[in-house]
């Protein structure tokens, strides 16, 4: 937690996101250690540590970065195939994904259905998917959401 020129959570935030953190300290006060698993620690331990409790903390960390680390490439190649994807093709995406039917996004859009069943293809073979549940999988991850115009009352 006492680093000479830094202290641990400076240095923590110094890191990529995907990277856990054990914190090591010699004395640790109950406001320190809330601080401290809020910044996202994998664990913190007071020295002496126990090799066995340092071992585990380790191993659920690198267990933790793997993870992590599958999660960014995966958002880092959804994200590059959404770029793939024309402005119509994601509202109507983001319409699709959020219950309303082709006939409703036709409507809200002032297209024919045809168009939308089009559109609705384009997306889910330049985002590489097979299935609407898939497609909203994806919209949920990249928080794509459809809000629908509020009419006045």
């Amino acid at each position: 937690m006492v680093l000479p020129g830094i202290n641990g959570h400076q240095l923590q935030t110094q890191l990529p996101p995907y990277i856990p953190f054990i914190m090591l300290t010699g004395c640790a006060n109950v406001s320190q250690t809330v601080e401290t698993m809020r910044a996202g620690a994998v664990d913190l331990l007071e020295k002496p540590v126990p090799e066995d409790r340092l071992v585990q903390a380790v191993s659920r960390a690198l267990g933790l970065a793997a993870q992590r680390i599958v999660e960014r490439d995966m958002r880092a190649a959804l994200d590059q195939k959404m770029q793939r994807l024309t402005p119509r093709e994601i509202e109507v995406m983001a319409m699709v994904t959020t219950g309303l039917r082709n006939k409703q996004v036709a409507n809200f859009l002032g297209i024919v259905e045809k168009t939308v069943k089009v559109h609705r293809a384009n997306v889910m073979n330049k985002l590489e998917i097979d299935s609407l549940a898939e497609l909203v999988r994806c919209a949920d991850k990249l928080g794509i959401k459809y809000a629908p115009p509020v009419t006045p009352s």
